[in-house]
């Protein structure tokens, strides 16, 4: 991945998303489910190093069963959990807490507000995250969606979430 990245261009203060259950290592529905291919520690610590080496931010959605979370990764800390997922699918128990950890994120470095929603969250948490990305003071008002979706899951007003100056 790191070659990639960093193949033609300098990455240097760039944000990449990455995809819901990023860790997963097959496709979404196949079994057995709750059981990534690279623990999320594990997958976190290695994106991290990658952050370090390249200066870049990263959000990723990451399988940590029983959950799907997203987390904000950047060169200058630890990586952040954002939020869990809250799947009525079937293949994770839905979150019964709060699901936002730490949604949005005022991002220092970038003098960014990052917000996440993770696959269709569009439709339980769009309206507060996005509020919350708004009202923020910082220069760059940023929402992601690391989703593993099918076609038609969301209309095409759901689709809109982004804002941005």
């Amino acid at each position: 991945m790191e070659d990639a990245l960093s193949k033609h261009s300098d990455v240097r203060s760039s944000l990449i998303v990455l995809p819901e259950a990023f860790n997963n290592g097959k496709r979404y529905y196949d079994e057995p489910k709750q059981e990534p291919g690279v623990g999320v520690k594990c997958a976190l610590q290695q994106l991290a190093a990658i952050s370090k080496r390249l200066g870049l931010t990263f959000v990723a959605g990451m399988l940590d069963p029983p959950h799907n979370s997203a987390y904000l990764i950047d060169s200058d800390d630890d990586p952040k959990a954002m939020c869990h997922k809250q799947d009525h699918s079937g293949n994770h128990r839905p979150c019964t807490t709060d699901s936002d950890i730490n949604n949005p994120i005022e991002h220092e470095a970038g003098d960014a507000c990052i917000g996440a929603l993770i696959c269709a969250d569009p439709h339980y948490n769009r309206q507060r995250v996005t509020r919350n990305v708004e009202n923020s003071s910082r220069t760059y008002k940023i929402i992601c969606v690391p989703a593993w979706m099918s076609e038609g899951n969301l209309d095409s007003s759901e689709t809109r979430v982004g804002i941005g100056r």
